[in-house]
């Protein structure tokens, strides 16, 4: 297994994309992400998910979570609070899957800005990505 945030060995909590996408974000009005979410910043969570990657596929250090795959190219893109971003740690690399994952790490919850958008809400440290 990877190594543990914080130097602990505390078992990762549980976490589900029903309780990270169980409310609406609102950009314009800053709506506050849940207390429920934000007491598990910093902490080692685990999530089963579907990968997609960005550009990368093969090594891919940066990958998104998501709930479900899309059944097309025309399908919408996930709310911000919907996905999370992955980022492998201490130089590991994964491989694309097709499969549902299951992911280790420690989440945090802040806003992801690129190119001055805001692209999620949630980011993970992936140490471990197994089957579920």
């Amino acid at each position: 297994m990877g190594a543990h945030a914080a130097g602990t060995n505390a078992a990762p909590v549980k976490l589900s994309f029903d309780l990270l996408k169980s409310w609406t974000y609102v950009e314009a009005k800053k709506t506050p992400v849940p207390e429920a979410i934000t007491k598990l910043d910093g902490k080692r969570v685990e999530l089963v998910a579907f990968m997609m990657p960005l550009t990368q596929v093969n090594n891919i250090k940066e990958f998104l979570l998501v709930p479900y795959t899309w059944g097309c190219c025309y399908g919408e893109p996930p709310a911000v609070n919907h996905m999370l971003v992955a980022r492998m740690t201490g130089g590991k690399t994964a491989e694309v899957s097709t499969d549902e994952i299951k992911v280790r790490g420690v989440f945090h919850c802040d806003e992801i800005r690129e190119d001055g958008y805001l692209v999620a809400l949630y980011r993970i440290d992936v140490e471990e990505i197994c089957k579920p």
